[in-house]
């Protein structure tokens, strides 16, 4: 019965996993379990800082990628609070399985084309801001209907962008190209 918000990645500053556990603690809805895949010289302070506030939080340390879709399933969100992350594919994988991602501003995952698609199958907040993402984690972890809503769109979208579509829109960019004036 357990709602579940999974972050997977280096345990790090820069990844912010910390930001996750402050989240939870200041959620006023559900409760929602914490579940973190990855190691990092952040895992002792989430630790820490989980036992601190009560908030459950479960580490599975490193996960091996044949392993890390049992932790997908597993989970109701993804949460990916990072100050800096270009791309990551834990977005695509998110997709691929049907899961909601709550991203920072910083995730450059996010937009009307790419992977995570705002109010579509994406939330967004500020980096940093654990208020506006523990009010999404409520959002989403009191609504079953939208969270499964978001999970379906993200299926559809990860079938969007497929080799095909990549091909295609290469194309595009160069017949876009050739066809301006020099």
């Amino acid at each position: 019965d357990a709602i579940v918000a999974l972050f997977v990645g280096k345990l790090s500053s820069r990844k912010r996993p910390v930001d996750l556990i402050e989240a939870l603690a200041q959620t006023k809805g559900r409760k929602v379990t914490a579940l973190f895949a990855g190691n990092g010289e952040q895992m002792e302070p989430a630790k820490a800082r989980a036992t601190e506030t009560g908030v459950d939080a479960r580490f599975a340390g490193f996960v091996n990628v044949d392993k890390l879709p049992a932790l997908y399933a597993a989970a109701d969100m993804l949460v990916h609070p990072s100050q800096a992350d270009p791309h990551p594919l834990i977005c695509s994988e998110s997709a691929c399985i049907g899961l909601p991602m709550l991203l920072s501003d910083r995730v450059g995952a996010a937009g009307p084309t790419d992977i995570a698609r705002p109010g579509e199958n994406a939330l967004i907040f500020p980096c940093a801001d654990t208020a506006a993402l523990a009010g999404l984690i409520d959002e989403l972890s009191g609504d079953n209907a939208r969270r499964a809503a978001m999970g379906a769109r993200s299926l559809e979208i990860f079938d969007e962008l497929d080799l095909k579509a990549s091909v295609a829109g290469v194309h595009r960019g160069i017949d876009t190209a050739l066809a301006r004036p020099r």
